[in-house]
């Protein structure tokens, strides 16, 4: 107030002079809010502010005291991308494994040797494909968990 901290709000300033005072609002992230007002008597005054985020890039939040930046919303944003794309290679590898195991039938029951090497080569890209996509899946499991811990465990900037 008139330039001299006072404290945090909310605040409660008692026996304040009759005059004229000025009290600026402060937080980190948002703008500086300055009010002027006049006390004339000894009558109970409330005065009230709204502050607005001073970077666009901090995203306000009904309900919430704190501002949830853009990066942590991108960084929710790749945890969850991330799971989903796990999910998805992991069904592309179960189903890799299953047409691999129906070429592998058909080796196995063919007895033309040019149809039976197909099948056997069908088979084998099959097992092959499902080797990557669970190590993709695997991959991208590692990362979706990294995303969502690091999420949990992150500061309250």
């Amino acid at each position: 107030m008139n330039g001299h901290p006072m404290g945090t709000t909310p605040l409660r300033l008692s026996n304040l002079a009759p005059g004229q005072y000025t009290v600026s609002l402060r937080k980190r992230g948002y703008v500086e809010v300055s009010r002027s007002f006049v006390i004339k008597d000894t009558a109970h005054q409330t005065l009230k502010a709204d502050l607005e985020p001073d970077n666009p890039g901090i995203v306000p939040l009904s309900g919430f005291s704190q501002p949830v930046r853009k990066d942590h919303v991108l960084q929710n944003a790749l945890g969850y991308a991330t799971l989903g794309l796990g999910i998805l290679l992991t069904g592309l590898a179960l189903n890799s494994d299953r047409k691999a195991d129906r070429a592998y039938g058909r080796y196995l029951n063919t007895a033309d040797p040019i149809r039976s090497e197909q099948f056997f080569r069908q088979a084998a890209r099959q097992d092959k494909r499902t080797s990557s996509f669970a190590v993709a899946a695997q991959v991208n499991f590692a990362g979706a968990f990294y995303f969502l811990v690091s999420r949990a465990f992150r500061s309250k900037d």
